[in-house]
């Protein structure tokens, strides 16, 4: 199934009508051209400058009678307009009166309110709470869950496999732990069988299940009823189109962003290019576009896209609680627990630029706040962050070098540090307070160096560099360890290495310890997500999968670093390399957990790493290849 989906996606690939019309329109500036020709030419940009100022002054009257206070964000009242403005991003006339257009806006449309966001969370907010008992997955932002394919809630734990579809809750008992119960996707219902289970929430007595089409036209969130272990109970499915860009949750309430492609053949008919939703209970999975006022507009669009972003309460989920949809998508997706800022980088004549949208936060309501830009293209979430009203974004220019940037309220500059280690790349960012960090890289006769730089954010306006650590290798990931430690994961040059960062004197930053991994540790999905990564100084381990091993670390401030373990299920089953590198580690009281999504669970003892037994998946109870016992695709 999954094979001739994935054939079925492929075959639909089609090349960019407006690339191809864009080459020839090159092609054709070498070629004289006659007078009727720029004749016509003229009439029917006339055509496309009167229909682009009809949508435009259409929006502007929208807004005013909305009452709309936001600077370059406007709402559609009718379907039709919005065809308008896919016709003339279509025809490649929209950009210069964007141009012109917004810069009208500036001044009728300034933003009055200013909104103050801390990054100091509060100890008493929701689910903020540091349970040292037991980890779970890596964030970024304390109090804003991430989805992943690993849960716990202390006492259980849940585990999503793709391959086999479906999703299993184990009693976490140590070497008695048990499978308690199955989530199964693929024989109950025919037409479910096209949604693979992606990733999961677990919050308050809820199990919530991400899962999307293969060829990503569609994403689903469905909902159960956990208070039973031993029984789930679906609640309710709901969906929308796209393909999963990201998701956060915040105490109970689910944001789930996907990104909608609609074919460049649309016709006037809203459902060849309107973004909609879907009630798989309540109304049957039947399809309801979006209300065109829900839809925005912002400079610069990616064409054939828009950005769909849904709050959803996860205990009441009947339906959902508001939806916005945005012309254009997003690559990279930064939440504190007030706003969601989404990045999508461009590219015009031979320059980068990351375009952010501000989405603001209210216990499910989405409202589109703002829009701005900066130089550069965006690495990952990391490179983003806001502390104390003040957005901070690191991007790399090309060979230009790198850059950070501080924004106000309105995603306006108003501090900068560019044009930083020219000439090499950025790999990693981290932000702790009024300190950012970030890391960059340049080969030098086959080997990388890694400046690692350190800047006081303390004036938002003058960002100042306190430091500049040039050593061998390079840190993909940063993660502070402790008060003054920073710890680092990357490559020495071909293999994996692990960085300690001595931080506590700002101005002199060293690495402090460093550990390199046996060549045979070529890679590892930590390198690339840091949902792979187990962090947990407040029990001295550090853990993720490399090849096909999980390995944990401890730490010693006058050691160094000391591998504790290597855990393989090698003897028990056998395991493809791609399937082992995506395998999480979690910890339970005195024991370590490590699932590996298409054998099962791995049990050891925290004190000495042995292992105690292990779980297989229920569909995989046996010593032979897990490729027999799978759900063939």
């Amino acid at each position: 199934m999954f094979r001739e989906d994935y054939k079925q996606c492929n075959e639909q690939i089609k090349p960019d009508p407006e690339l191809i019309d864009n080459i020839l329109k090159l092609n054709r500036r070498k070629v004289k051209i006659k007078y009727k020709r720029i004749k016509r030419s003229l009439l029917d940009k006339m055509g496309a400058v009167a229909a682009c100022l009809l949508i435009i002054f259409s929006f502007i009257s929208i807004s005013y009678r909305l009452n709309v206070n936001k600077d370059f964000v406007l709402s559609a009242n009718s379907y039709n307009q919005i065809y308008t403005v896919a016709q003339a991003m279509k025809r490649g006339d929209l950009d210069k009166f964007i141009d012109r257009f917004f810069d009208v806006l500036k001044g009728p449309f300034a933003r009055k309110d200013v909104l103050l966001i801390s990054g100091d969370v509060p100890a008493n907010d929701i689910n903020l709470a540091i349970n040292q008992n037991y980890s779970d997955t890596n964030i970024q932002v304390s109090g804003v869950q991430e989805a992943d394919i690993m849960k716990t809630d202390g006492e259980y734990i849940y585990t999503i496999s793709k391959a086999y579809r479906n999703v299993i809750i184990y009693k976490a008992e140590g070497d008695d732990t048990k499978v308690v119960s199955t989530i199964k996707f693929y024989d109950d219902d025919i037409r479910d069988m096209k949604y693979y289970p992606w990733e999961m929430y677990v919050t308050n007595n809820r199990i919530v299940i991400i899962r999307s089409t293969v060829c990503g036209e569609e994403t689903r969130v469905d909902i159960y009823d956990i208070s039973d272990k031993t029984k789930p109970k679906y609640i309710n499915g709901l969906g929308q189109g796209g393909y999963c860009l990201s998701s956060r949750m915040i105490g109970d309430t689910l944001y789930l962003l996907t990104n909608f492609v609609f074919d460049e053949n649309y016709t006037k008919d809203p459902n060849t290019f309107i973004p909609y939703l879907i009630n798989f209970q309540n109304n049957k999975g039947e399809k309801t576009l979006m209300d065109p006022s829900d839809i925005s507009m912002i400079p610069y669009p990616k064409q054939y896209r828009y950005l769909v972003v849904t709050g959803i309460d996860t205990q009441n989920p009947e339906e959902h609680i508001s939806s916005k949809a945005v012309f254009g998508s997003g690559d990279n997706v930064y939440a504190n627990l007030e706003n969601i800022y989404v990045a999508s980088v461009t590219r015009k004549d031979l320059k980068d630029t990351t375009r952010l949208l501000r989405l603001s936060l209210d216990k499910g309501v989405v409202d589109v706040e703002n829009v701005g830009s900066v130089p550069g293209r965006i690495l990952n979430q990391f490179s983003m962050d806001e502390y104390d009203g003040y957005f901070r974004i690191v991007t790399q220019s090309d060979n230009e070098g790198s850059n950070l940037f501080v924004l106000d309220d309105k995603l306006k500059i108003i501090g900068r540090l560019e044009g930083l280690a020219k000439g090499e790349s950025n790999f990693s960012v981290r932000f702790n307070g009024d300190i950012g960090y970030f890391v960059t890289a340049k080969m030098i006769n086959y080997k990388f160096y890694d400046p690692l730089f350190t800047v006081d954010l303390s004036d938002p306006e003058n960002p100042t560099i306190m430091s500049a650590l040039d050593i061998p290798g390079y840190s993909s990931y940063l993660h502070p360890y402790g008060e003054n430690l920073l710890f680092g994961l990357g490559r020495d040059t071909v293999t994996i290495k692990l960085s300690m960062f001595d931080v506590s004197d700002k101005t002199k930053v060293f690495e402090k310890h460093k550990f390199i991994l046996d060549s045979k540790y070529r890679y590892s999905s930590a390198l690339d997500s840091h949902k792979a990564l187990l962090v947990a100084p407040n029990r001295n381990i550090i853990g993720f999968s490399a090849e096909t091993d999980y390995l944990v670390f401890t730490y010693d401030e006058n050691e160094g670093f000391g591998l504790a373990a290597v855990i393989n299920i090698d003897d028990l089953v056998k395991i493809n390399r791609d399937s082992s590198n995506v395998a999480r580690g979690l910890y339970i009281g005195d024991y370590l957990y490590v699932y590996y999504p298409e054998a099962g669970l791995v049990v050891c003892r925290m004190d000495d790493f042995e292992r105690v037994t292990f779980v297989f998946n229920v569909l995989s109870k046996s010593n032979n290849d897990l490729h027999n016992n799978r759900v063939h695709d």
